[in-house]
């Protein structure tokens, strides 16, 4: 299985200079657990962790602080022409939940454990069916 099968296509995205409070609640609203942060290209990512580690335990007012303040700049991404099998093992190697899919210089994807879960739940239901 591609990727480009198993991303989910509307990512949500955020400015670098909105605030972390806007984030917050654009997440929240979304349901979601993280942010990808782009102008024009992929400038970094938000995630939940970002927020508790670096405002909420310092007991920071999110009103005041940027996402660029918070955001991880170094983001590790993927094709979407790569195997899931490879967006794994990134995942894995680098400790992340959530893999942003990139194509060229645009952001057109996005992976989260979560779906690697449903991928891995519906193979094993398969295996167990056959038995």
């Amino acid at each position: 299985m591609f990727v480009k099968e198993l991303m989910h296509r509307d990512v949500k995205t955020t400015a670098s200079d909105a605030t972390v409070l806007e984030a917050a609640r654009k997440m929240t609203q979304n349901n979601i657990g993280c942010l990808i942060v782009v102008n024009d290209t992929l400038e970094g990512i938000v995630t939940e962790r970002d927020m508790l580690n670096k405002i909420v335990s310092s007991s920071r007012d999110p009103s005041q602080v940027r996402v660029r303040d918070i955001m991880t700049r170094d983001v590790v991404s993927v094709s979407p022409d790569k195997d899931v099998e490879e967006a794994t093992d990134i995942m894995s190697k680098h400790r992340i939940k959530r893999l942003p899919v990139v194509f060229g210089n645009e952001v057109v994807g996005i992976i989260t454990s979560t779906d690697i879960v449903s991928i891995l739940s519906k193979a094993i239901r398969e295996i167990y069916s056959q038995q």
